[in-house]
């Protein structure tokens, strides 16, 4: 079941530079890959630290902490030393706002 949430402003993300928010308890990262706008969990499963903290390099992200990356497209660990998957979320624009949608599986 579809949850949709306001999130952020549009213009907050860069191609570089993703932003963490917080809904309902959830940490996401939001973050923007040629023109798309992606949503995945936030904090990394091996070291908690805040993805979008990270250095972004293209659709992956990295781990500040111990530079394990994760693609947020699809949420598959791209290397060590993460290998569990996180969270995506679907997210969109309207009107120059984002929206996460909290309910998607």
């Amino acid at each position: 079941m579809s949850d949709w949430r306001e999130v952020a402003q549009a213009d907050t993300v860069d191609e570089d530079e993703g932003i963490g928010v917080e809904v309902d308890g959830k940490n996401i990262g939001i973050f923007l890959y040629e023109g798309k706008f992606y949503g995945c969990e936030n904090v990394c499963p091996h070291g908690a630290a805040f993805l979008s903290d990270g250095f972004q390099e293209g659709c992956e992200i990295e781990c500040p902490l111990h530079q394990g990356r994760f693609d947020f497209i699809t949420g598959e660990p791209k290397g060590p030393p993460v290998d569990t998957p996180i969270r995506t979320y679907p997210v969109k624009e309207e009107g120059g706002k984002l929206f996460v949608d909290i309910g998607a599986e």
